[in-house]
């Protein structure tokens, strides 16, 4: 005889799983997707719905989300805000994530048709019309593929005009470096993410030598004797290529440095780089100008480094002009590297895969580093 009455569950939560889990769900999918900024970073241009690709796949599986274009770096959010969060997770470094570009690391922006067919997009020009998928070459060869084939009208423009205007920036002052204040940023942002823990930690610690006491602290933590940092170069007097402060042997006065800046190229003279624990020191300096007379102020500046030896040994002059290739050498050979290092596709890459040793020999870019 079965019983007609089924007996009830004794069992009684007290944890609102359905409350937890639609909170969980909304901190996930409800949250604008926007960019980390730092500051003095604003953002210029975005494209919703974008789809980004794995560089050289078939173009049917991507990664869905938003794409910025910040004064600093394109930046794309995805939809996995749990991952994103974490900045520590992706964090390449202190400034970008795992998905961000920063606008100097650009180097070409090719229009990729659907059968992979590609087209440059010239630095500061526009686009007229709708653009379904570009391709991000950048200067440490990774390559980025975006799709906007699901992305509103117009924004597709928006974003790549942006990103062609910003990225290839005419003059110096408009690079994001003039703009960004280290010490607003820790302030302003509000997060407990390791990342600014660890730019708190450091802020006292690091460095930028940009002010006199900044290559003091390095002089005592090197132990360098008899140099000094000498304001000959304050507002850029002497050289715009110079830091405004820099170390000099102490036996040189500011006057005497300020005058025989004159005589060498763009006013750079001889400047302390780095010192051995047993005295010696690295300097550099470059040669005198072509249209001088005044051999003396490259003697002065020889004697001058030898005197902050404490041995009083004999200094060594190296000519990097003689010893270094030159500039369209080194151009030619990273051009060979970069198209070993950026194939077309998987069947360019696998093919040249059992010579890609001999291929990176042939563009002496080994040589050039070594």
């Amino acid at each position: 005889m079965t019983s007609k009455a089924k007996k009830e569950s004794t069992f009684k939560s007290y944890v609102d799983f359905k409350s937890d889990v639609t909170k969980a769900a909304e901190d996930v999918f409800d949250k604008t997707s926007e960019p980390k900024l730092l500051s003095g970073e604003i953002v210029i241009a975005s494209a919703h719905n974008v789809l980004k690709y794995n560089s050289y796949g078939d173009l049917k599986h991507g990664i869905s989300g938003t794409l910025f274009c910040t004064n600093f770096k394109i930046s794309f959010v995805t939809a996995e805000r749990s991952s994103y969060d974490l900045m520590e997770i992706g964090q390449r470094n202190l400034l970008v994530a795992e998905h961000d570009i920063p606008l100097t690391c650009v180097d070409s922006i090719y229009q990729v048709s659907t059968s992979r067919k590609t087209k440059l997009l010239n630095p500061g020009s526009s686009v007229s019309s709708g653009i379904k998928m570009v391709e991000i070459h950048c200067k440490d060869f990774r390559v980025f593929t975006f799709s906007f084939k699901f992305s509103p009208l117009g924004e597709d423009k928006s974003v790549v005009n942006a990103i062609l205007h910003h990225a290839f920036p005419t003059q110096l002052p408009l690079l994001f470096a003039f703009s960004f204040n280290p010490s607003q940023h820790i302030v302003s942002n509000n997060t407990h993410s390791p990342a600014i823990a660890m730019i708190k930690g450091r802020k006292l610690n690091q460095r930028h030598f940009r002010e006199a006491r900044d290559w003091d602290q390095e002089m005592t933590r090197l132990g360098a004797k008899k140099l000094r940092v000498t304001l000959a170069n304050q507002d850029f007097k002497i050289s715009d290529s110079l830091p405004e402060y820099f170390v000099v042997p102490s036996c040189l006065t500011d006057n005497e440095v300020n005058n025989a800046a004159d005589h060498f190229v763009e006013g750079r003279v001889a400047t302390w780089c780095w010192s051995h624990k047993n005295g010696s020191s690295l300097f550099r300096m470059v040669s005198l100008r072509p249209d001088t007379v005044h051999n003396q102020y490259e003697r002065r500046m020889l004697e001058a480094i030898k005197s902050t030896n404490p041995n009083d040994l004999p200094s060594v002059t190296i000519d990097m002009d003689r010893h270094c290739p030159s500039v369209s050498t080194i151009q030619g050979s990273f051009k060979k590297l970069k198209e070993l290092c950026m194939p077309d596709s998987t069947k360019d890459f696998l093919s040249g895969d059992n010579k890609w040793y001999c291929d990176l020999d042939t563009t002496k870019w080994l040589q050039c580093v070594r």
